[in-house]
């Protein structure tokens, strides 16, 4: 268990997470953790995980082009067909 001091952060109040102990529950610089009241003090969890969202865009441009397939020539017309 490690001892932490609270410090002033702006208007609100900061505390820092001891880098040991960071490494140790692989937190990064911009994590996002939840923070609530327990009945022993204060629990921070990790942000549970959303519902990915994707755009259009991104799934259209996952896909190859259709210049990426090569022209398969299957003869000349041999019935009535309307190329």
């Amino acid at each position: 268990m490690s001892q932490v001091q609270v410090s002033r952060w702006g208007k609100g109040l900061g505390l820092r997470i001891p880098s040991d102990m960071a490494e140790g529950l692989g937190l990064l610089v911009g994590d996002t953790l939840e923070m609530r009241a327990s009945m022993d003090g204060v629990l921070l969890a990790r942000e549970r995980p959303t519902r990915q969202r994707y755009r259009f865009a991104d799934i259209a441009d996952s896909f190859p082009s259709v210049d990426d397939h090569p022209w398969v020539d299957f003869g000349p017309p041999q019935g009535d067909e309307v190329w």
